[in-house]
């Protein structure tokens, strides 16, 4: 099994509002930052990007040295900043493999068959925006070399500079030499994989930051690796990180940083933490469901010798048992990879997990029963939603914003169907390998 090797993204502009000594301006840390990023690029590509130089986040993975491990430039921030440009359309945790190349180079070759910026515009909106900042870059430098003449050497490093940006005054040489730009970015992006790889910001960070800040943020953010997962081994792995801030220097200072409208200080890390301790405990009897895997066979509820007799009218009972078999041969037919049964207080509903994550709750068709074939809307959640939302009942269920209701009417197989035909990442794939372990019975 692959080592998690703990990592967390920092926010530039939350570093700099936060943990700055303020010894220096906030402007000048975000330009060295942003410089720096140029810098690689540039070193790498030949070429540097007009407007966006995706310093905007920073990574810091763990260093065995120090507790404030290694912080530099986000390549996954670089990468998605490429994509977004070329105007690609990939899912949120996508993989930068020989896929994401073909996609990429489609789009490339895309954009050479530009012929005019209406076109541009359309098509790649974002390159299009780059080349209006470009133009209006080259019109404040013409404007100043009219007014000032005796700035012509700094006229001409701009001008230099417009050109060395891949840009040019006609749109086809644009179109020409943006296409050949990023596709230096495509081909090489794994050297410059490599080259933040051999590049941080300690010694910068360790003469204009509080360390002490810099610590407690990154401890916030290990907890929060650990509050939005259900992997076990990775709330372990996060939950030691924090673990190593409480044994140094950086938790005995009373600090406090605000992330995202909320304050964060010693207090807020150790409640936190303490509360995903919990969640490392064993699991006895903490939801009241069975899982029971798709290889393995369902034990039926049998009939009993006298069952419940119903007055129910011919027609009636007809619909009901049309209804219910629809029902069954909707879900028998589709691709579960476990069904969860529900006892006790649950009894009488069946929920149907996905390889994508996504479980779908319906009322269990009894057959002699007929009437166990409609009275209850279906809930479509999420694997790592299932723990909270199971126990509700279903009047706050019903109500839940993560909770998905879907009423059984004519085309409910249909909006059913979209849900669980999605196709599964591999991180989803494993982790419903692993919920299926958690709570199988």
């Amino acid at each position: 099994m692959k080592k998690i090797e703990p990592t967390i993204t920092l926010s530039v502009e939350t570093l700099i509002d936060e943990c700055s000594l303020g010894n220096l301006p906030k402007e000048d840390h975000y330009s060295n930052f942003s410089l720096t990023n140029r810098e690689n690029v540039s070193d790498v590509f030949r070429y540097k990007k007009f407007k966006n130089d995706f310093a905007t986040t920073l990574t810091c993975s763990y260093d065995a040295k120090s507790y404030i491990g290694r912080i530099k430039n986000s390549y996954d921030e670089f990468l998605k900043c490429i994509i977004k440009q070329l105007n690609l359309d990939v899912p949120e945790n996508f993989a930068d493999d020989d896929n994401l190349t073909i996609a990429l180079n489609k789009k490339i070759e895309e954009l050479s068959q530009i012929k005019n910026e209406r076109e541009l515009r359309a098509k790649f909106p974002w390159i299009w925006g780059d080349l209006v900042e470009g133009r209006k870059y080259m019109r404040v430098t013409r404007d100043l070399l009219k007014l000032e003449p005796q700035n012509a050497d700094d006229c001409g490093k701009r001008r230099h500079y417009f050109y060395a940006c891949a840009m040019r005054e006609k749109i086809k040489g644009f179109i020409e030499y943006q296409t050949k730009a990023y596709q230096r970015f495509v081909n090489r992006r794994h050297d410059f994989k490599e080259k933040l790889a051999s590049r941080d910001f300690n010694s910068y960070i360790e003469l204009f930051f509080d360390l002490n800040r810099v610590a407690l943020y990154m401890a916030h953010e290990y907890l929060k690796k650990c509050e939005t997962t259900d992997d076990i081994e990775m709330i372990n792995t996060y939950l030691a990180q924090v673990s190593k801030y409480f044994q140094t220097k950086y938790s005995d200072t009373h600090v406090s940083i605000k992330v995202d409208k909320a304050i964060i200080d010693i207090n807020n890390i150790k409640a936190r933490y303490e509360k995903q301790k919990k969640r490392l405990l064993p699991k006895i009897n903490k939801v009241e469901w069975i899982i029971i895997p798709n290889d393995q066979k369902i034990k039926k509820v049998k009939k009993g010798k006298n069952p419940r007799s119903l007055e129910v009218d011919l027609e009636k009972l007809t619909r009901l048992k049309e209804h219910g078999k629809r029902k069954e041969d909707f879900y028998g037919q589709t691709d579960y990879v476990a069904i969860i049964v529900g006892v006790l207080s649950n009894k009488g509903y069946v929920g149907y997990l996905y390889e994508n994550g996504e479980i779908v709750f319906d009322r269990e068709y009894i057959s002699y029963h007929p009437s166990t074939a409609t009275g209850n809307a279906i809930y479509n959640l999420k694997i790592y939603d299932f723990e909270t939302l199971s126990k509700l009942t279903k009047s706050k269920l019903k109500n839940h914003p993560k909770a998905r209701k879907i009423v059984h009417s004519k085309k409910w197989e249909e909006r059913v169907a979209e849900i669980i035909e999605r196709e599964a990442t591999e991180q989803e794939k494993e982790n419903v390998k692993k919920f299926i372990k958690k709570y199988q019975k």
